[in-house]
């Protein structure tokens, strides 16, 4: 688990269900402290007593999306917006 970090909201969460599993709390009290579903809170059991604390960790984090645009391509239509404002800006103080 080394560099594991959780947000706030992951930990919370993370203790509410550790409460759960030892039976200092019930399911009922969890669902209205984390603001979920029973069915939920048994799948987070589950995930606590399979993955620990790295389960509740969101498993997409610290990656890039797969449908991110490219840096190269990004720059490129930000430059080609810009030309076309300035074009557009020209023509109108040019009718003007």
């Amino acid at each position: 688990m080394k560099g594991l970090r959780l947000t706030m909201k992951e930990k919370e969460k993370y203790k509410v269900i550790a409460k759960v599993y030892r039976g200092k709390l019930s399911v009922k009290r969890a669902t209205i402290i984390l603001k979920l579903s029973e069915r939920r809170i048994d799948d987070l059991l589950r995930i606590y007593e399979e993955e620990g604390l790295s389960g509740f960790s969101h498993k997409s984090k610290n990656r890039s999306p797969v449908n991110k645009a490219p840096l190269e391509l990004s720059t490129l239509l930000f430059l080609y917006m810009k030309i076309n404002i300035t074009v557009l800006t020209l023509l109108i103080l040019k009718k003007n």
